[in-house]
C-alpha cells in the first residue's frame, strides 16, 4: 500500500497574518530538517569513531570531487522545493485561478 505524500485538509496557522504564517511554516519545516541532520551526522561520527573508520576531524576536512557536489545540488534543489513547497503551491494555486491571468494582463495593459 502507497500513501500519498500530499498532506489533506488545512494546514495549521501560526499567525493571522498569511505572510507571517508562510515564514512560520518555513521555518518549523527547516528546523525539522536541520534537527534530523544533525542527529544522523552525531550517529554517524559517534559511529565511526567507535568502528576506527573514521578519523576525528575527517569530516570537517573533506572535499568533494565534482560527482559528490553534483549530487548533492540535486539533493539540495529537492530539498528547497520541500521546504518553499508552501509557496509554491500557492503560486500554482494563483496560476490555476482565471482571476489571476485577467489581473496579469491589466497590470501588462496598465
Amino acid at each position: 500500500m502507497t500513501l500519498p505524500r500530499t498532506a489533506r485538509g488545512k494546514r495549521p496557522a501560526f499567525d493571522a497574518n498569511p505572510s507571517v504564517d508562510r515564514l512560520v511554516s518555513i521555518v518549523l519545516a527547516l528546523a525539522s530538517e536541520l534537527s534530523v541532520l544533525r542527529d544522523r551526522l552525531d550517529t554517524m561520527e559517534i559511529l565511526g569513531a567507535q568502528g576506527g573508520w573514521l578519523a576525528s576531524g575527517a569530516v570537517d576536512s573533506f572535499i568533494a570531487d565534482q560527482p559528490t557536489r553534483e549530487r548533492r545540488e540535486l539533493a539540495r534543489d529537492a530539498y528547497l522545493d520541500r521546504v518553499l513547497h508552501i509557496m509554491t503551491a500557492e503560486i500554482e494555486g494563483l496560476q490555476r485561478d482565471e482571476d489571476y491571468w485577467a489581473t496579469v494582463g491589466e497590470i501588462e495593459t496598465g
